[in-house]
């Protein structure tokens, strides 16, 4: 089984997750996410992010632009909660 990892490069917790699969010697393909805009912050547990995500199945190329939305838990890690696709 390959991992189909998709991030962002400059990410810290990106990182981690490429770093633990490499330390672990797991097969994985990296999907680099590019971020349209800065994250938008409605208050301080709220957050928008606009991105897009490139991708190939079959070796055809696809992307998903999406404006997400994210929630700080109680131990203040961001959890997704929904998104909107964008047209092309």
């Amino acid at each position: 089984m390959t991992y189909q990892v998709h991030g962002l490069s400059s990410s810290g917790n990106c990182y981690k997750v490429r770093l633990v699969l490499e330390q672990l010697i797991l097969p994985y393909v990296w999907h680099e996410v590019d971020m349209m805009a800065g994250a938008t912050r409605t208050d301080a547990n709220h957050e928008e992010v606009e991105f897009v995500a490139r991708f190939k199945v079959d070796g055809r190329a696809h992307r998903l632009h999406e404006a997400s939305r994210f929630t700080r838990n109680e131990v203040s890690h961001w959890i997704y909660i929904d998104g909107d696709i964008k047209n092309k």
